[in-house]
């Protein structure tokens, strides 16, 4: 009997008519304070799977917890479902707050009215000490990109949870803040104890104008053990009711950003508390065999400053002298006291001609932000002196004819003797020669037969040596450089090879040469390259072979210095 009754009422649920839709709200209070939370209710009911636009209610609340219901009833053969959206919220701000019908598909909810007021005891001196901002700058007036400190201090008494803290925000656009740090520390301030959150910024404003730094927002709340999921799933419960959240936003502070010194004569605007540029590797009248690298290293430290304010490092070198510069590696360093910003330029000195040479100083004017003033950081000139190469091959001895000295061409041409033998006198004297010949060949004949293991020795014509090409000495240059495991020279070797190769458009590094190679070479070059960027030592690069890598280059190098010297056969 049993089941029969649960099918008459299943039938009856699917033949029975649905209950039009409705959509009713109701709030659990008419007025409340603005650090106190209620709950709006939604109830709709019939045939409505819709959602509930809440959109329009985010303008004046912040909605702090959801929870759902859901039923189904039959009443007198009447199929009833029912479906509850609970919202607890938070106002946003005082006055009388007209909460908009809340729309559910077609239907749509009463508009509802709710008084938000001050809280009683937020005017208390009490409530006021549970947890307050304070911000500070270490600069009532700064130039634009200048760093400005900005310290954030939020200070919490015992019991309150900070939930959210917000970062600063700018009056002035293309403003860039960044945090530096943030610890947490206790105090005591007026006999009370309290958490501290201190939060330090580093701000670099673009534009001239009066700075305000502010709108630092927290929210947070006291009281009230109990979870809003538990208190939602069970609203009579006591414990949220007697929770308190607690909303504060800061005061502004304000910074005169000032113009740019009309004084400053440097190329780029650079307002920092200190800046430095050092040098190692190429020392004064330091000396350098031609050909050879002579590696030179450039830092420029900075502080106040970012990684992208640094200028590049740019200078000219005397004629002889060839740079071949590796990427900039740029450093940024945050510290509560601010940011420190380095930049280290490599680069490999090569001298083509010797002589003595002058590296010219660099010079980087900056504004001391400390002494209000423009300073000149300064690197002195260095003298270097290029060595000629021990190794240098002369050029061969000249292969033009020799002249007729004076006596030779003094002596006078003798004249051919004419034979006036006579033909009957000369028959006899033929044939004796003839005679002698025959004998000559025939025991010629004789001895081959008798020792045929005895053959004529040619002795080797010894062809004239060649200088070596160009090509072949950088080859050479290369081979060495990896034989002494010298990546520096191996470097050069490998760029000027490839200035050899395309001398009208020589590649300034090993990656824009590798993509020029055919494979095998390319991934020697790159091998080698990684090594100068890699963090860890890689001796990878010595795995390759130079002289098979530029095998073709090497064949027809070679097939050209003996098309050099062969000797023509019509001179």
């Amino acid at each position: 009997m049993a089941w029969r009754n649960l099918l008459f009422l299943l039938l009856l649920v699917m033949l029975s008519p649905p209950l039009q839709a409705e959509v009713s709200a109701h709030l659990s209070s008419s007025s409340v304070a603005l650090d106190e939370l209620f709950t709006l209710t939604i109830v709709i009911r019939g045939q409505n799977d819709a959602t509930p636009e809440l959109s329009k209610l985010q303008e004046h609340f912040e909605i702090q917890g959801q929870a759902r219901q859901q039923s189904v009833s039959i009443i007198n053969g009447q199929v009833s479902q029912q479906r509850q959206l609970r919202l607890t919220l938070l106002p946003k701000h005082l006055g009388q707050i007209e909460i908009p019908p809340i729309q559910v598909g077609s239907e749509a909810s009463q508009p509802l009215s709710l008084e938000v007021s001050e809280s009683a005891a937020a005017t208390s001196a009490e409530a006021d000490s549970q947890a307050f901002i304070e911000l500070q700058v270490d600069h009532d007036s700064a130039y634009p990109q200048q760093e400005i400190i900005l310290t954030v201090r939020l200070l919490m008494a015992e019991g309150v949870r900070g939930e959210q803290l917000s970062v600063p925000q700018a009056n002035l656009s293309d403003t860039v803040i960044r945090q530096l740090s943030s610890n947490r520390s206790h105090t005591r301030r007026d006999g009370i104890e309290y958490q501290l959150v201190e939060q330090r910024y580093s701000v670099f404003a673009y534009q001239p104008g009066e700075l305000k730094l502010g709108g630092v927002k927290f929210r947070g709340s006291n009281g009230g053990s109990q979870s809003i999921f538990n208190w939602l799933q069970n609203p009579q419960a006591q414990g949220l009711s007697a929770r308190r959240v607690l909303r504060i936003v800061s005061d502004d502070v304000a910074v005169m950003i000032r113009p740019i010194p009309a004084t400053f004569t440097g190329k780029h605007w650079l307002p920092a508390k200190n800046l430095q540029i050092v040098e190692n590797g190429a020392g004064n009248n330091e000396s350098v065999i031609s050909g050879k690298p002579l590696q030179r290293q450039i830092m420029l430290f900075a502080d106040g400053l970012t990684t992208a304010q640094l200028p590049n490092l740019e200078f000219e070198l005397p004629t002889g002298l060839k740079q071949y510069p590796d990427r900039p590696q740029s450093k940024e360093t945050p510290s509560p006291s601010g940011i420190s910003a380095s930049r280290t330029l490599s680069l490999t000195l090569v001298g083509s001609e010797a002589g003595e040479y002058e590296l010219p100083p660099i010079e980087i004017p900056w504004w001391n932000t400390e002494t209000d003033q423009q300073e000149i950081a300064r690197l002195p000139g260095r003298k270097i002196r290029v060595l000629a190469a021990s190794g240098t091959i002369s050029p061969p001895p000249s292969t033009a004819p020799r002249s007729p000295t004076p006596q030779e061409e003094a002596e006078p041409e003798r004249p051919a003797v004419a034979a006036e033998t006579n033909a009957s006198g000369s028959t006899w004297l033929l044939w004796l020669l003839a005679i002698g010949w025959l004998a000559t060949l025939g025991a010629w004949y004789l001895s081959q037969r008798h020792d045929p293991a005895q053959k004529p020795v040619n002795a080797p014509t010894v062809p004239p040596t060649a200088p070596p090409t160009p090509e072949e000495q950088l080859l050479q240059q290369l081979l060495n450089a990896y034989r002494q495991r010298d990546r520096e020279a191996a470097r050069i070797a490998w760029l000027r090879w490839g200035e050899a190769q395309w001398p009208e458009q020589p590649p300034s590094n090993l990656n824009r040469l590798s993509k020029r190679c055919r494979p095998a070479v390319s991934a020697a070059i790159n091998a080698l390259d990684r090594t100068f960027y890699a963090p860890q030592a890689d001796d990878a690069w010595m795995d390759y072979d130079p002289e098979q890598l530029l095998k073709p280059h090497n064949r027809k190098a070679a097939e050209q210095k003996q098309e050099a010297a062969l000797v023509p056969l019509n001179p």
